[in-house]
């Protein structure tokens, strides 16, 4: 059962930082689906390769459909989604459409999730969503499934990946959010900067009610990332970083454990043994592994509410990786 093309009024925002030729590919998706979209917000954090000159030297920072806003400084996923959630949100629209610059929706995916229900049953729901296919051709299944208290996250299965249904999380990349969900819970979590954001806003949205999952809706996710084989139960699992990227494995860490904490009802006790058998595995497995314990352990206090967030970012990391590499 269809509904009235013309009766919701949609904005997408898209986060994007460094990635402009993925940007342009992500804009020109939107701008061809078969349902149109009524706004575009563009958030970048502060790029420094050109995006601004590149996008003002094709036309898209004069297209009546774009705005773009550039924020001051580099806020990560989290903070892109917030400032870009917030401006949609109060501009009124009646559904926004959220995704990263590496996101390429097919045509019709946007009419595809509008046409999944009729009017009345689309109401119900905090979300639709549809299924994501990696540069390899294979559906990514960690970023669609339902949420545990004792694991997190749960992807869908292969076989569950094929049908239409509620689910309880589905990643910033393609997710249609009813506003009428934001008028009650909110904005993401800018504090998280990175990672574990959008599971976190998701548990929110629950309180509306669920998101509804079409795979026949497919967005392409161009991020490199092998997909994954649709198990039965894919627990978060400690994957070696290196010294370099420590501060995303710490952003996740420190996520983690507040979505636990928070949603999934786990003591603090509970946080404290993952806390233990975290470093256990950074210092035997990790470069730089007894000069990192410091911070895993500001980052659990941050992550169990005994401290305020406050992120390491990329750049200021760099200047530790240096020291680090120097030794």
């Amino acid at each position: 059962m269809s509904m009235d093309m013309g009766s919701s009024s949609i904005a997408a925002v898209v986060v994007t930082f460094n990635r402009k030729l993925l940007l342009k590919e992500c804009l020109d998706a939107l701008l061809k689906q078969t349902h149109p979209i009524d706004r575009i917000y563009l958030i970048d954090n502060a790029s420094t390769d050109g995006t601004l000159d590149f996008l003002e030297g094709l036309g898209y920072l004069t297209h009546p459909l774009i705005e773009y806003i550039r924020l001051p400084s580099n806020t990560g996923g989290a903070g892109g989604f917030y400032e870009g959630l917030k401006h949609a949100h109060q501009a009124s629209y009646d559904w926004i459409w959220v995704m990263d610059d590496d996101a390429e929706p097919m045509p019709n995916a946007l009419e595809i999730l509008l046409n999944s229900k009729s009017p009345e049953e689309l109401k119900i729901f905090s979300g639709l969503c549809g299924i994501k296919i990696g540069l390899d051709g294979s559906p990514q299944y960690v970023h669609r499934g339902r949420f545990s208290s004792s694991i997190g996250a749960v992807p869908l299965t292969m076989q569950e990946a094929q049908s239409e249904q509620a689910i309880s999380y589905a990643s910033f990349v393609g997710l249609l959010i009813n506003t009428k969900a934001i008028d009650l819970i909110g904005y993401p979590l800018p504090e998280f900067f990175i990672w574990f954001d959008d599971i976190e806003y998701c548990q929110r949205m629950q309180t509306f009610g669920p998101i509804f999952y079409n795979p026949a809706s497919v967005i392409l996710h161009k991020d490199n990332v092998p997909s994954q084989n649709g198990g039965q139960s894919q627990r978060v699992k400690y994957r070696k970083t290196g010294f370099s990227n420590q501060w995303k494995a710490l952003c996740g860490f420190r996520n983690y454990i507040y979505v636990m904490r928070i949603h999934g009802g786990q003591t603090k006790w509970w946080c404290f043994n993952f806390l233990l058998k975290t470093i256990f595995k950074v210092v035997f497995f990790e470069e730089g592994g007894l000069y990192l314990v410091n911070y895993y352990i500001d980052y659990w206090m941050q992550g169990v509410g005994f401290r305020p967030f406050k992120t390491i970012g990329p750049s200021e990391w760099s200047g530790l990786n240096q020291l680090i590499v120097k030794k």
